[in-house]
């Protein structure tokens, strides 16, 4: 090793030095404002904190050609701090390995603890029943559309949205046996076999397509059957120890599932805000039209607008509506005051960071 080598490593060493230094310093803080937020009654996890420095990072590192490339190193040390503030649990739809389990890692980093969920019912109801203090579930693919089961349960749930995510779904043929002749079954989550459609025909014609809870489930199942596959992540072929047959299947050249992270409030204003909404309206002429206005009135953007029909009443709508704003912005607040007077019911699911 030459001695400019060694030099400049032990500059790096020195460096190592300080940045374990500034964060155990930072941790010594973190301990102290959570215990000032257990005393206050204050939810110890910030969505809004969090974004509004990885903005500042942003701004900071502007100058650089691959902007967002730190955020991860940010995320995990948001992670870590949260560990020594005040450990929470967070559910997701499950098992270890599913797309949902890879948004949640995304989201909230490793030093986390995560209670899987054979469900999206059941993310609901831990959350629900503060066994877990956040949850995480699929709300939309960009290539299948909404989840409906998602929509249905933010119907009648308390819960509020504090955030959002997107992952991208890159899904893979995955099994024992590597040769597709001998695969006589293929398990995944319903989404998932809609969006490999093309290819499991072209390639897989008369294979029986079983339908589970989700693709790390479909994992769990294929390595426990030699003569079955899975359609699921790569990382769930890892956990199970599992081959990938077929490597990126999906039909779509971009394919993205948006998952909310679900809590007990709203997250706190960061100026790059979204807001979920549900409505019902009147059955009458122009009453959509109204409450459109509403929005239009106010110069607030819709990212998302869709129908469900309401299960207890045949040929009845809700809206689902996603737009710009924050609640506690005064116009976001003109806008909900006069959808309420023109709607007969509205529910605000929640204010929260859009994702980054």
């Amino acid at each position: 090793m030459s001695g400019r080598i060694k030099t400049l490593r032990g500059e790096i060493d020195a460096i190592d030095e300080k940045i374990l230094s500034l964060l155990n310093k930072r941790i010594s803080f973190v301990k102290k404002i959570g215990k000032l937020k257990e005393k206050k009654g204050i939810e110890s996890f910030d969505p809004a904190r969090e974004e509004n420095i990885l903005s500042k990072i942003a701004r900071l590192n502007s100058k650089d050609t691959r902007p967002g490339k730190f955020e991860p190193v940010f995320k995990e040390i948001f992670s870590l701090s949260r560990s020594f503030e005040k450990p929470f649990k967070v559910a997701y739809l499950g098992p270890e390995g599913s797309f949902t389990h890879l948004a949640a890692l995304k989201y909230f980093g490793e030093n986390c603890n995560y209670m899987p969920a054979k469900r999206i019912q059941d993310v609901f109801e831990l959350t629900e029943k503060q066994e877990c203090e956040l949850g995480v579930v699929p709300i939309e693919n960009s290539n299948e559309g909404t989840v409906g089961l998602t929509l249905d349960m933010l119907v009648d749930s308390n819960i509020k949205l504090c955030g959002e995510i997107y992952q991208e779904i890159a899904l893979n043929l995955i099994g024992k046996d590597t040769d597709l002749s001998g695969i006589k079954k293929i398990y995944s989550h319903a989404q998932a076999l809609a969006q490999c459609r093309l290819w499991l025909d072209r390639n897989m014609p008369g294979v029986n397509l079983m339908e589970v809870e989700s693709t790390s489930e479909a994992a769990r199942r294929a390595a426990e059957n030699p003569s079955s596959a899975a359609i699921a992540s790569a990382k769930s072929a890892e956990i199970y120890g599992l081959s990938i047959i077929n490597s990126r299947i999906e039909d779509g050249t971009s394919n993205y599932t948006r998952f909310i992270i679900l809590g007990k409030s709203s997250a706190g204003l960061t100026g790059k805000d979204k807001t979920s909404v549900i409505i019902s309206l009147p059955d009458e002429s122009g009453s959509l039209y109204y409450a459109l206005g509403a929005f239009s009135k106010y110069k607030i953007n819709l990212s998302k607008i869709e129908s469900r029909p309401i299960k207890k009443k045949a040929w009845e709508y809700l809206f689902f509506i996603d737009f710009d704003g924050h609640v506690s912005q005064k116009v976001v607040k003109k806008t909900i005051s006069e959808l309420v007077r023109i709607c007969l019911s509205l529910k605000v699911l929640g204010s929260y960071p859009r994702s980054r």
